[in-house]
Order: structure tokens, then C-alpha cells, then sequence
């Protein structure tokens, strides 16, 4: 049993590692998708409404731009003008497997039982998979601050 820990601890710091835990990781997002679809999250609306009067130049809802950055309107408004609520799902389900990765990235940094565990615990923790299945600025923050936490660690 030890050797297999062993190997699996040198497995951890490898690009082959990170590439199985982001696979590991839609599949993931995929089997909780089957009983929890996307649904509308916080602001889903304005972010919404931002979109839609992104190019105007005269906007008729000009105060949600003054609330709002434009990151956010882009990512769930972009796809949902392409494709729908398929395509935001899938966006989003990308989001949650960068996000998960770039965590174990960043535990890394601190050793390779720490990666594995967050990975492990990001993987099973609800709160966690809450964030990427409502169309909100949560998921996108999240992944943004995983994203900055691990270019931090690096530094």
C-alpha cells in the first residue's frame, strides 16, 4: 500500500498529473451537472443586460455598466448568444476544472500531499461545485482567484 502512495506522490508534481485532474475534474463537473443543471445565479440578469448593450453607445441601462465589470457579461453572456445554456454549461464546467487544477497548483507549492488533498477536497466539497453551476460572478471570481493565487505562489 505504501508503494502505492509513493508512486502516486511522485505522480503529483507532473503536466500529466495536472492534465488527468482536469479530466478528472469535468468529469466531475459533468456527473454533478446530470442532477444540477446550470441555474440562474446572483445578477444572472444584469450581467445579462450588460451584455446585450455592451457595443451601445448610448446605452438605455447605462447604471448596471457603472456596478459592474465587463469579465463577468462576457463569460455568461457570450455563450449564452451562441449557444444557449448547453454551451454556458460547458463554460462554465471549464471554469471548474481550471479552477480546481490551479488550486492543486498552488497547494503544490507547499508539497504534493497538500495538492493531492485539495484536489481531492475541491472535488467532493459542495460549496465549492455551488459556485459552477449558477451563472453568476462567483464561478468567475473564483477561478480568477485561484488563477492569481497560484501566479502568486509561483512568484
Amino acid at each position: 500500500m505504501s508503494d502505492l502512495g509513493g508512486r502516486l506522490l511522485a505522480f503529483v508534481p507532473t503536466r500529466r498529473a495536472a492534465i488527468v485532474l482536469f479530466v478528472v475534474a469535468l468529469t466531475v463537473y459533468w456527473l454533478q451537472a446530470l442532477g444540477w443543471p446550470m441555474a440562474k445565479g446572483r445578477d444572472t440578469w444584469d450581467y445579462l443586460v450588460y451584455y446585450l448593450q455592451f457595443l451601445d453607445g448610448d446605452p438605455p441601462l447605462s447604471q448596471v455598466q457603472l456596478f459592474r465589470t465587463p469579465l463577468t457579461p462576457l463569460v455568461v453572456g457570450l455563450p449564452m448568444a451562441i449557444g444557449g445554456a448547453a454551451l454556458l454549461e460547458v463554460v462554465f464546467g471549464l471554469l471548474f476544472a481550471v479552477g480546481v487544477v490551479a488550486w492543486s497548483a498552488t497547494a503544490l507549492v507547499f508539497g504534493r500531499v497538500p495538492a493531492l488533498a485539495s484536489a481531492v477536497l475541491l472535488l467532493v466539497y459542495p460549496a465549492w461545485a455551488t459556485l459552477y453551476h449558477q451563472a453568476s460572478s462567483d464561478a468567475v471570481f473564483a477561478t480568477g482567484l485561484a488563477l492569481w493565487a497560484l501566479v502568486l505562489a509561483r512568484t
